[in-house]
């Protein structure tokens, strides 16, 4: 849903606002701080329209936020846009760690999350070791949300069963033959990140983990939507 996107944009926000606090504190550069300040003012806006059930305006104010501190990357030069990422993969490896040494760690749910985050880990890995710096920050995007769902409740009125999960594949294997049509080299690699969510997502579906299975899907629904912007979105985090 609307709500539940935009308590997770504002969740993930958090943690890439302290990676854009520490660049601007070493940079002293004004134009910096002027970007942050705005980010941040969109980011409290945002948080003020989900108290006030005014979900689509949250999630386009944090969206906006997102927006402005990639501007802050965005100055940044290639070799510093793979410090950014190792910084950002270290970080998702200490929060694994972190959830791992917690009592609840080995309760079912968990597990299986955090398999799916260490499994982005890999990913990340991966394409950092081919030079591929944008998708490895893809990848850690898609491990902190895999975090980010171990704090949100299972929700009673939310039904994620075998039916639900099948529909949801159709329509987001019929979103990809879509936007397979005259894709560029970048806009391949967003469809191929979405092409293994969605395989990823079956894996999950067969063996009868749904929870899993709707949050892979929802990886490769984000993808899709970052190749339908053009693949600008590669600089959000």
């Amino acid at each position: 849903s609307v709500r539940e996107q935009a308590i997770e944009e504002i969740e993930l926000f958090n943690d890439l606002l302290s990676s854009a606090q520490e660049r601007v504190g070493q940079s002293n550069n004004q134009k910096n701080q002027l970007i942050l300040e705005k980010s941040i003012q969109l980011h409290r806006q945002a948080k003020s329209a989900l108290k006030q059930g005014r979900f689509e305006i949250a999630l386009k104010r944090v969206e906006l936020a997102r927006s402005l501190l990639s501007r802050l990357w965005g100055q940044n030069q290639r070799s510093s846009m793979r410090v950014r990422a190792e910084k950002e993969l270290a970080r998702l490896r200490s929060d694994i760690d972190r959830v791992e040494s917690n009592p609840n760690a080995s309760r079912p749910r968990v597990r299986a999350l955090l398999r799916a985050a260490k499994q982005s880990v890999n990913d990340a890995q991966r394409y950092l070791n081919q030079g591929r710096v944008g998708m490895a920050l893809e990848s850690v995007l898609a491990g902190n949300r895999f975090l980010a769902a171990l704090n949100r409740k299972v929700r009673q009125n939310r039904v994620i069963d075998k039916k639900s999960i099948e529909q949801e594949y159709d329509r987001l294997a019929k979103k990809l033959d879509k936007a397979s049509v005259h894709l560029n080299g970048k806009d391949k690699e967003f469809l191929n990140a979405a092409q293994q969510m969605l395989d990823r997502a079956k894996e999950a579906a067969t063996g009868g983990n749904y929870e899993l299975a709707f949050e892979y899907l929802k990886q490769g629904f984000e993808l899709v939507r970052k190749i339908r912007k053009g693949g600008d979105a590669r600089n959000e985090l």
